[in-house]
């Protein structure tokens, strides 16, 4: 479709049939109990950018990031990423997603070795667990504190090993809900600036949040989420010209 505003014509986003989709979301209704969380959902994240779901508390930001590793099955509606029905082909979807919750589930008692050790058994990395945990623990910062429990670790350290785990089997799309939550800003910058460089190796990201400033710096592709549905989505470029047209403000 394409939109007329004060005389100029503003293309279309582009749809799923333009450009090559990690995630495919249609039509989708998922129910918990007498409670909608989604009601025809549409979300499609393109692959190698980095997509943000904006909205607020309870907008149905972490539902929908369910729907993608079939964690949660649409009551109504298609999920496909890439290109498989999560809800049959949920173990080789997950196999292929790297995921941070907004509060990561790690084990105190366990050294950041240790989280990162049985993460790999988990993945079934064998001899190259050693090589991509001391990588993943360089990248993200915490190499130096890898042998302190985890207990000890402040909720930026945590982040950071939460995000070294979920790049140990080098997936191809990673699912971060709330990431900068409980961080300072510094923090928070830098957290953003590791995800940005993760797309420069051709990986897709979909993230969450709640903060527009994150979106904005952050996103290819925005998508408003509120009342378990998607209120509008395209670039930042697009979205901006679609509500604010004119360039010149007298």
């Amino acid at each position: 479709m394409t939109t007329v505003t004060d005389g100029q014509v503003l293309a279309a986003p582009a749809t799923s049939a333009d450009v090559d989709l990690t995630v495919d979301i249609r039509k989708v209704d998922r129910w918990f109990g007498t409670v909608p969380a989604l009601h025809q959902l549409d979300l499609a994240v393109p692959a190698g950018a980095i997509t943000v779901l904006l909205g607020p508390n309870g907008a149905g930001k972490t539902t929908a990031i369910r729907m993608i590793t079939g964690a949660l099955s649409p009551d109504e509606g298609s999920v496909r990423t890439f290109g498989l029905d999560p809800a049959g082909d949920g173990e080789e979807v997950r196999r292929r997603c790297g995921v941070v919750s907004a509060k990561p589930a790690l084990y105190d008692r366990l050294s950041g070795r240790g989280n990162l050790e049985y993460a790999a058994e988990l993945y079934g990395l064998g001899r190259k667990a050693d090589d991509r945990i001391v990588a993943a623990a360089d990248r993200f910062g915490i190499a130096e504190a890898l042998d302190q429990k985890v207990g000890g670790y402040s909720t930026g350290m945590k982040t950071r090993l939460a995000l070294a785990r979920s790049l140990l089997h080098e997936p191809e799309l990673l699912l971060y809900d709330e990431p900068t939550s409980g961080l300072d800003p510094e923090s928070s910058y830098a957290v953003l600036e590791l995800i940005r460089e993760m797309t420069s190796e051709g990986r897709t990201v979909v993230m969450c949040t709640h903060l527009l400033v994150e979106a904005e710096g952050l996103a290819d592709r925005i998508v408003v989420l509120d009342g378990g549905t998607d209120l509008l989505a395209g670039s930042q470029d697009e979205l901006t010209r679609l509500y604010w047209p004119p360039n010149l403000v007298h």
